[in-house]
């Protein structure tokens, strides 16, 4: 831990206290940058004390890390495209705003994929150099890993939080899809896009949702849900793995399997398997629905230039996608919703957060269930709490209810405290 990256309670009561200032979190911040600038995390950062200023409140003087496909102020927003930088809109996106608000610093943009789409950033992964680091959010998940920051915003379509958080070895959270205000950011698909957060703790993490969800008698329903959601006490666990669901290998599938059961063991929890559907058929709507939506956002730009062949062909796969293919996908992810609507409240749903750790750089990435959870809506965390054949480590995702974010956050950080070093006793 660095000295900037220490609790975010414990940040706010030293400033309060004046046993140090931000100042001299600032220079601890750009100390570990120099000296992990062969990393390639940050498409810019602060680099004079000048240009920081904190507020008050429970996030005084915490650093974050922003994705570059959320509008920030003080920084260009590239999109993670060269011919966008040099741009500003002069105007921070709704979840910066209100973390500016509790007090925090906007550390800087992190790396992300051309248009937050699966292409690669250059980003190194700060925990196995030979590795990939995650898809579109990957500098943001790096920059929590390598200590440049404790906490950092990402964006989750398919798996872009509980992925990088996985290969990454740190902690990621998706809340319940339109807990964090998704104006200012970019729109790649309406059902899907949400935002979330990279932490190396989850009481960290909590505080930063808990000031950048919306709230208030503006958002009747989300609060109403939210109340009756503290009082759940979880009862019921499922496991969600199998065929078109994710490809793990029969290790890592054992070991899923054997801490599902003793965390279902020691919280008292009725065992189960999700129940069967066609998840094969609803991955291929899933993609059809984000590629139809995808090139109808993006029908404007230009991609004969500075974007990769494969978004490219993604582009044009999207738009070639028919009304009555479109619509007839969304049925059955409607379906789907109804599935997951139907799971009673108390229920945790535990699935892999990638089918393997960490590919070696160049190599493609497993399937993995992070789709069903997204489009779903519901909130996951993504911890790291297993390892692979070869002792790396691969996340356990733990989802819920929607709206009981709050409650889930709760047992996770029972399960993986503050102080853990990587694994629980268990796992």
């Amino acid at each position: 831990m660095t000295f900037h990256t220490q609790p975010v309670r414990d940040i706010a009561k030293g400033i309060k206290e004046n046993r140090f200032t931000q100042g001299d979190l600032f220079q601890s911040f750009l100390e570990v940058v120099a000296k992990d600038s062969g990393l390639l995390i940050w498409q810019d950062y602060k680099r004079n004390l000048s240009a920081v200023s904190g507020g008050e409140g429970i996030l005084s003087g915490v650093l974050i890390g922003i994705k570059d496909n959320i509008a920030t102020s003080e920084f260009p927003t590239t999109m993670g495209v060269k011919s966008w930088r040099g741009t500003t809109g002069g105007f921070d996106a709704r979840v910066v705003s209100r973390l500016r608000d509790s007090g925090c610093v906007i550390a800087g943009k992190t790396k992300c994929s051309a248009f937050a789409i699966h292409d690669t950033t250059g980003t190194l992964n700060p925990r196995y150099p030979d590795s990939e680091p995650g898809t579109s959010s990957s500098g943001s998940a790096a920059a929590v890993a390598a200590s440049h920051v404790s906490l950092a915003l990402g964006t989750q379509t398919a798996g872009s939080i509980s992925k990088p958080a996985s290969y990454c070895g740190i902690i990621g959270f998706k809340p319940t899809f339109g807990e964090i205000p998704r104006t200012g950011v970019l729109k790649t698909t309406e059902m899907f896009d949400s935002i979330g957060f990279f932490g190396r703790r989850i009481s960290d993490i909590e505080i930063l949702y808990l000031q950048s969800r919306v709230s208030g008698r503006d958002h009747p329903v989300h609060e109403k849900r939210r109340v009756v959601n503290r009082s759940l006490r979880f009862k019921r666990a499922l496991m969600l793995s199998g065929s078109g669901i994710d490809r793990p290998t029969t290790a890592l599938v054992a070991q899923f399997v054997q801490t599902i059961q003793a965390i279902s063991e020691e919280n008292r929890l009725d065992l189960e398997t999700i129940s069967t559907f066609n998840f094969e058929e609803l991955r291929d709507s899933l993609f059809k629905i984000y590629y139809k939506e995808l090139s109808y956002f993006l029908r404007d730009q230009d991609f004969t230039i500075e974007v990769s062949d494969s978004l490219s062909e993604i582009i044009r796969f999207g738009s070639s996608i028919s009304v009555n293919e479109y619509e007839s996908a969304k049925v059955l992810v409607h379906t789907w919703r109804n599935v997951v609507s139907q799971i009673p409240s108390e229920t945790l749903i535990f699935s892999l957060a990638t089918s393997q750790s960490a590919p070696l750089l160049g190599r493609e990435d497993l399937i993995d269930a992070n789709f069903f959870i997204t489009s779903a809506g519901l909130p996951q965390l993504s911890i790291p709490m297993l390892r692979d054949e070869d002792g790396r480590l691969v996340n356990l995702s733990i989802s819920s209810t929607r709206h009981s974010d709050e409650t889930l956050l709760g047992f996770g950080h029972r399960l993986f405290p503050d102080d853990a070093l990587l694994l629980p006793s268990y796992a």
